[in-house]
């Protein structure tokens, strides 16, 4: 049983280190690529409702809602993206980040490793640098679906101690302790999908309700808005409103979708037969509809921000 659990700590360990090897890969390729992306977001994003489009696409692409947001808010702020369209673009990339959790879900993680080892291979006999970049940002979604291929199965074994079982039981005790519990972990590991990731672990293995992970699920949300506030504290009004906005968009949604939390998952359990499925749609439909829900209110949102005491 140590030497078992002492194996899965060693392969959550690899596991983070692949998933974030996989982030700076795909990460490179968007900074490579900023100036083409701010373009693509100027002319492609004339209204809200073409800036959620272009929004899900490119954050689906690379992997990083952050890298879309630092961009949007770098738009704004040069004045060339108006805030109500980048309003439009935010709410897309709520739904594009549900990518990532949808490759697991539907088992697309087990092409991780082969993925990688065809983009490095493709890096090394690349001789022009677009088309190495390219075939280096493979590899790092290579990387990410291999990582959370070796999260689930490093957290399997780990879900079955005492202490796993004892702390998800606490969480899954009530909606309200499931919200915050979500909340902050996602807070604290910065990363909303590695946390849904294991969420869609555990409800696999029958060690969470759905409504349970439905609650986590959209605590998740509100956690993940954590490090854009945090970089936002240093930035200008453009990048305060941004983040602001980015906040209360995920605090609209999940105060009008928490209290229907049962309601909700016995919706979202009808989408999948597996456990895993029913959880990342329930991801993915929390942020469709609360997106498309916001985007006609894009323009009045964005001018009440604009007249916000030290967000001008």
């Amino acid at each position: 049983m140590a030497g078992t659990t002492v194996f899965s700590l060693l392969l959550l360990v690899v596991s983070l280190l692949f998933f974030f090897l996989g982030l700076r890969l795909m990460q490179g390729l968007s900074q490579a690529a900023a100036p083409r992306l701010g373009r693509l977001l100027v002319l492609a994003t004339s209204t809200p409702w073409r800036g959620l489009v272009v929004g899900t696409a490119v954050t689906a692409l690379v992997h990083s809602s952050s890298a879309v947001t630092i961009t949007t808010v770098a738009l704004v702020t040069s004045g060339l993206l108006p805030l109500e369209n980048a309003l439009g673009i935010v709410l897309g990339s709520n739904i594009g980040t549900c990518a990532t959790v949808q490759f697991l879900a539907l088992d697309f993680t087990r092409f991780g490793f082969p993925l990688a080892a065809l983009g490095l291979a493709a890096a090394l006999v690349s001789r022009r640098i677009h088309r190495r970049r390219l075939a280096l940002a493979v590899a790092g979604l290579g990387f990410l679906l291999a990582a959370l291929d070796l999260l689930a199965r490093a957290l399997t074994p780990l879900a079955g101690l005492p202490s796993s079982y004892d702390l998800l039981a606490h969480w899954a005790a009530s909606p309200g302790r499931a919200l915050a519990a979500g909340m902050v972990a996602t807070a604290v590991v910065q990363s909303s999908t590695l946390f849904t990731a294991a969420i869609v672990t555990f409800t696999a293995q029958g060690l969470l309700t759905l409504p349970a992970a439905v609650a986590l699920v959209l605590g998740s949300n509100i956690g993940t808005c954590a490090d854009t506030l945090v970089a936002a504290i240093w930035g200008n009004g453009a990048g305060r409103r941004v983040a602001l906005a980015h906040l209360l968009l995920n605090l609209g949604g999940v105060a009008v979708f928490f209290p229907l939390t049962g309601a909700f998952a016995a919706l979202v359990s009808l989408t999948s037969a597996s456990p895993a499925g029913q959880v990342a749609n329930a991801h993915l439909l929390f942020n469709l509809i609360t997106s498309l829900a916001a985007l006609p209110f894009t323009r009045a949102f964005a001018a009440w921000l604009g007249r916000l005491p030290g967000h001008g």
